[in-house]
């Protein structure tokens, strides 16, 4: 399983992608969630980044994942002393100042949220597609971050599940990759210098990704390189956000918020964002995209155009 592979690095992100991503999908979700904290599950959980959040939040958190190695270390952050006694943890390591600050203010902010004694998450091995997970109408809140909907062959099920198991009034935090980005452009960039960014695409290829009717998801490899020199080829779905939005809205599932992430950052590629050791200048001009894009990602023209879409959505 290719997360599995991931497991001895996934939750070192010294790049300068994935830092914002889940600052921004963290902070989302604490402004999202009501005062009084109750029962959630966190649907694709990995080392538990969400779940954690959500529990120094003050919720009971179940996590599900496939990744078996994955939930070894979230488990391991669970049973943490100093998150046993209620203090914020780190959430992920990160050699960026600015993210870890930032991070840290997220972590300080859930736990000033909580109201009870903390209550350690249960992480569970598990197909987040089988409907013994989702009983009916239990939980407070789901999660559904990091991109897992984009790995999951069924998503319509998945979404029907998630809304199924929401108590009335009760809200999914969801994040997907969406279709409408820069990074179906970069590849021409790409073959026009000879492969030097790393997409790995021909042009009939990329060709291909650019013509696809906009209402239709896209579906294509991500090339990903682990720190040890390995790679790895991601299938992923890019949707078609109206799509998606006609598929929420018939499970019953109300749009309370949504925001674009990697609206502006992804000016510059992604693959020279993911990878580690950025230079000064890289960082300087990336940090100057992703202050400005946190006071447009919420309007409705750039949050279209993000290469993630993060939805705060209520059950109806």
């Amino acid at each position: 399983m290719a997360h599995n592979a991931m497991a001895t690095e996934y939750d070192v992100l010294d790049d300068l992608w994935y830092p914002h991503l889940f600052n921004r999908l963290h902070a989302g979700i604490l402004h999202g969630l009501p005062p009084k904290a109750g029962v959630a599950l966190d649907a694709g959980c990995g080392t538990g980044f969400q779940s954690m959040l959500l529990a120094m939040a003050g919720y009971a958190v179940t996590g599900v994942d496939l990744a078996d190695e994955l939930l070894k270390q979230a488990r391991e952050k669970a049973s943490d002393p100093i998150f046993a006694q209620g203090e914020p943890v780190p959430l992920f390591s990160t050699n960026d100042g600015t993210a870890q600050r930032e991070m840290d203010a997220i972590s300080r902010q859930a736990a000033a949220m909580r109201r009870e004694p903390v209550i350690p998450p249960v992480f569970r091995v598990g197909d987040i597609g089988d409907p013994s997970l989702y009983p009916l109408e239990s939980q407070d809140a789901v999660v559904c971050c990091g991109s897992v909907l984009s790995f999951v062959d069924d998503p319509e099920k998945v979404v029907a599940l998630m809304a199924s198991t929401l108590k009335k009034g009760g809200l999914l935090f969801l994040e997907v990759e969406q279709r409408l980005n820069a990074d179906i452009l970069w590849p021409f960039v790409d073959i026009l210098i000879g492969g030097r960014l790393g997409y790995g695409q021909d042009f009939k290829t990329a060709w291909r990704n650019l013509v696809t009717p906009p209402g239709c998801d896209l579906h294509l490899d991500f090339p990903f390189e682990m720190k040890n020199g390995s790679k790895l080829s991601l299938p992923m779905r890019l949707f078609s956000l109206p799509a998606l939005e006609t598929m929420l809205a018939i499970n019953g599932l109300q749009m309370r918020e949504k925001m674009g992430v990697h609206v502006l950052t992804n000016l510059l590629p992604s693959t020279i964002l993911h990878r580690p050791g950025a230079g000064r200048f890289l960082r300087v001009v990336f940090g100057f995209l992703a202050w400005l894009e946190k006071f447009c990602a919420h309007k409705r023209f750039f949050s279209a155009f993000g290469c993630s879409c993060f939805y705060v959505l209520e059950k109806t």
